[in-house]
């Protein structure tokens, strides 16, 4: 017996689907009038497959209402994006108003972590090298001088993966 279920996907709108499964089907669990549970795979960030049990509703109201609050949340965060704009009138306004306090001191002798990226994106990982003392700008030349003298060319960047 087949049963019906939706789902939606982020494909730069949102989308809603109709789907089903067979009763029959290897990777069924079980299913109420609501929802229907099932086994699913994905492959993970070392690019290995892994199972999880999902489960979606049966409900079109219920898929509806979540891709509308969806959309409603994303409305909310472009509205904050369009109200900095519009209250920028300089580059100057518009960093003290995007980066309140969060500016990087180039100049600044700091502790920064450097990690190699291991792989291809986006199936990668990153891996911690090393902590260097100093400017920022000295971080990312430490890096540069890594990633230059790397046989297997991994890239280097400032980045924490602890």
């Amino acid at each position: 017996m087949k049963i019906e279920y939706f789902e939606y996907g982020h494909y730069g709108y949102g989308v809603i689907f109709q789907r089903s499964i067979d009763t029959e089907d290897k990777n069924y669990i079980s299913h109420t009038e609501d929802s229907v549970t099932f086994k699913d795979s994905y492959t993970d960030y070392y690019d290995e497959t892994r199972y999880h049990d999902v489960t979606h509703t049966r409900k079109f109201n219920v898929i509806r209402d979540e891709l509308i609050a969806y959309h409603k949340k994303d409305i909310a965060e472009r509205q904050k994006e369009v109200d900095i704009l519009e209250a920028s009138d300089s580059i100057e306004k518009y960093n003290s108003i995007t980066y309140k306090g969060k500016w990087i001191d180039m100049n600044k002798n700091e502790t920064y972590p450097i990690s190699k990226y291991i792989g291809t994106y986006p199936n990668g990982y990153w891996v911690f090298v090393k902590e260097f003392e100093g400017t920022y700008a000295d971080a990312l030349k430490e890096a540069k001088k890594l990633q230059e003298s790397d046989t297997d060319k991994g890239k280097y960047s400032i980045w924490d993966d602890r």
